[in-house]
């Protein structure tokens, strides 16, 4: 799932829309431009197909090669998943919101 955002508009460096969450909540791979700041702290992951913005149509062979191999797109949709049960999930945001607005751990 496409999430790319033109860097030239300084907000949108910010940005880590609703889509990023829901791909990773049913498990599937991201392509996502590497001047956002949420790709930063995703750099690595199998899951996540980084690119600069302006040549984010020379990934299309990144994701052929992706689709071609079932075992490394196999493997990419688990590690998402997996990602949205460790940072994105209703229980994770849920303990870290009333960690950070009460000021408690493992509530």
């Amino acid at each position: 799932m496409p999430v790319l955002y033109d860097p030239s508009r300084e907000i949108n460096r910010f940005a880590a829309s609703n889509k990023l969450a829901e791909a990773m909540a049913i498990g599937r791979p991201v392509l996502m431009n590497e001047e956002l700041e949420v790709a930063k702290a995703m750099t690595g992951l199998n899951c996540v197909i980084n690119t600069s913005y302006k040549d984010a149509g020379l990934a299309a062979d990144r994701l052929r090669d992706m689709v071609a191999a079932p075992n490394t797109y196999y493997d990419a949709c688990a590690e998402a998943r997996l990602y949205y049960e460790e940072v994105y999930s209703w229980e994770k945001v849920k303990s870290d919101s009333k960690a950070f607005l009460l000021g408690c751990k493992g509530i």
